[in-house]
């Protein structure tokens, strides 16, 4: 069974004991706090919840502008998608290593190093 995964950002801070940061590239209303995400970084899986939305902005001035008053409506969806982001902090609960496909000649090769003791295996 194929599991359909949306990306909805991506990393850009934090750590294991400080919870991560990752930067929507979705709108935050997509998003609840304690919804469970998946955050892939090259072999690895880290499994985490949602624990808090925050919103940002590259200079102050355009958080307190309202662009949508002054502005035409494409200029300022333009401006908002430039200057106001959304971060979600995700607190991690598991990593696991993602490993090759199954059946293909990589994974032979992975299970051999496993075999071999040369690589830990997934837990």
């Amino acid at each position: 069974m194929e599991v359909q995964r949306t990306k909805i950002g991506y990393l850009v801070g934090g750590g294991l004991k400080e919870n991560f940061r990752v930067r929507l590239i979705v709108s935050s209303q997509e998003i609840q706090e304690g919804a469970f995400v998946v955050i892939q970084s090259g072999d690895w899986n880290y499994y985490g919840i949602v624990v808090d939305i925050t919103l940002g902005a590259t200079d102050q001035r355009f958080a307190d502008e309202q662009s949508g008053i002054r502005y035409s409506p494409q200029i300022a969806k333009a401006l908002y998608g430039q200057t106001l982001y959304a971060n979600l902090e995700v607190l991690p609960n598991l990593m696991l290593e993602i490993g090759p496909e199954p059946g293909s000649p990589d994974y032979k090769d992975w299970q051999g190093m496993i075999n071999a003791g040369l690589k830990e295996p997934p837990r």
